[in-house]
């Protein structure tokens, strides 16, 4: 592997120091055509480094990428666990608050469950406490 990035590393330093012996002969070259030649190869080798270079820098990323990936999701997941305790903290704190809102069957008298008039139950769930009759 190392054997590797030294070679894609020697390939990048290797087309700088060609880039900068062509440039050089470029100015000191006097025939105009060779000159345009010699400008046309030194924008194609820069054209090539991003591509070298993400080269190396993926085989450098795949490399040290275990204990980074590894640290990454740990920490993900103690954020995670962290929301999830906050937010059933939350959860117990609004249930222990809440007032009862719905009157349930065994609260009710069972004089209280119909119209004493007309005999029509009353519709508890939905709040009315009295008959419509009267």
């Amino acid at each position: 592997m190392e054997l590797r990035k030294r070679d894609e590393s020697e390939k990048v330093i290797a087309v700088y120091k060609k880039i900068s012996q062509l440039k050089i002969k470029a100015k000191n070259e006097k025939d105009k055509l060779k000159r345009k030649r010699l400008k046309k190869e030194v924008e194609k080798l820069q054209q090539s480094l991003p591509n070298i270079k993400r080269k190396v820098y993926e085989k450098q990323k795949r490399n040290r990428g275990g204990a980074d990936d590894k640290f990454k999701e740990e920490q993900i997941k103690k954020k995670e666990e962290e929301y999830r305790q906050m937010l059933i903290k939350e959860d117990l704190e609004r249930r222990k608050n809440r007032k009862k809102l719905v009157v349930t069957y065994t609260e009710v008298d069972k004089s209280a469950k119909a119209c004493p008039s007309c005999g029509v139950p009353y519709n508890l769930s939905s709040g009315f406490s009295r008959c419509r009759c009267s």
